[in-house]
């Protein structure tokens, strides 16, 4: 049979016309398509709050891992009934059954190792690199603090020559000025921190202090975290003036934003002497901040220079003095 193709033409009223026409869909199609999330969410458009369309937000219970099944038998079609007709449409749809919700106790274990921390006074490392980078390992230092390495950058020999395998080297080295840019002799001062390679670490940046020099880092390792602050104030204890408590009290405020602290070094001061007025007014300091020192003994000769400062709420570490090394197990 002979079927004749009608060539029409519409005009753009028309075609605006049929793009405004909808289909109308009986409520029992509109109720599946509500139950399987698959009715469409409208968007808004550019044309501003009056012409929005409205947003359909559809709340439906848990889905079901039942998919579609063949049902011809009467009870089916009498209590699932299909979207247009069994005899079109051979598939009934189940709802799924509501699964009541139950909020189970997990217990979780946290395993967290021990932290071995320590610091030194080594006044050059070019004679020590040897003995410091065994000490290291015999002691497994996981964070080994050194002020007075007396070195200029991280590529300096000695601070090569102290970093054992598996480990990495964070320095602040004190900086030349003036004539001392360009001179030869030993750059005296600086910090270095040997770190085991399985911690995280990132430097932290804290202003330059003039009473004593610094290095500030935020330390991870599992579900351990807390900021690692390495001082060192050069002048002896006869010359502290009040710009160091100035500058000391700034530090604590600082670190006071992190939730652990650790703070080490050498700080020129007989803390061990209770009748000092510099060792009362330090310690004045950091009970303040609900902080507190764990050294407790003299580290060099008869009087305590190192500080091994933490918060007062954490678990207090264990310190151990090796030789001139203040080491410390957190």
């Amino acid at each position: 049979m002979n079927s004749q193709w009608v060539e029409r033409k519409y005009d753009r009223g028309e075609l605006l016309l049929w793009r405004r026409t909808r289909c109308l869909l009986p409520a029992a199609v509109i109720c599946r398509v509500r139950l399987f999330c698959l009715r469409r969410r409208y968007r808004g458009v550019r044309a501003g709050r009056n012409h929005q369309r409205p947003i359909c937000v559809v709340a439906s219970q848990p889905r079901s891992r039942e998919y579609p099944v063949p049902c011809t038998s009467d009870q089916c079609t009498r209590d699932f009934p299909p979207f247009i007709d069994n005899s079109e449409n051979p598939f009934c749809l189940k709802e799924p059954p509501s699964r009541p919700r139950v909020l189970r106790r997990v217990n979780r274990m946290t395993v967290s190792r021990s932290i071995i921390v320590g610091s030194l006074n080594a006044q050059s490392l070019g004679n020590k690199s040897a003995a410091i980078s065994q000490t290291i390992v015999d002691n497994n230092f996981d964070l080994f603090a050194v002020v007075e390495p007396w070195h200029d950058s991280a590529d300096s020999p000695s601070v090569v020559a102290s970093t054992p395998p598996g480990y990495r080297v964070l320095e602040r080295a004190r900086p030349r000025t003036g004539k001392a840019a360009t001179s030869l002799k030993t750059n005296h001062g600086g910090i270095c921190v040997f770190i085991k390679s399985d911690l995280q670490v990132k430097l932290i940046d804290f202003p330059a202090y003039k009473s004593f020099e610094l290095l500030t880092m935020f330390v991870r390792i599992d579900t351990m975290s807390f900021v690692f602050v390495v001082v060192y104030r050069p002048d002896p204890a006869s010359a502290v003036t009040d710009s160091f408590f100035v500058d000391w009290a700034d530090i604590l405020e600082r670190t006071s934003a992190f939730a652990g602290c650790v703070i080490v070094g050498d700080v020129n001061l007989h803390l061990n002497d209770v009748t000092n007025t510099s060792s009362i007014r330090f310690h004045t300091l950091l009970d303040s901040f609900n902080l507190c020192d764990h050294v407790g003994q003299p580290t060099r000769g008869d009087n305590q220079l190192d500080i091994f400062v933490c918060r007062s709420d954490q678990p207090a570490p264990v310190v151990g003095l090796i030789h001139r090394c203040c080491p410390t197990t957190l």
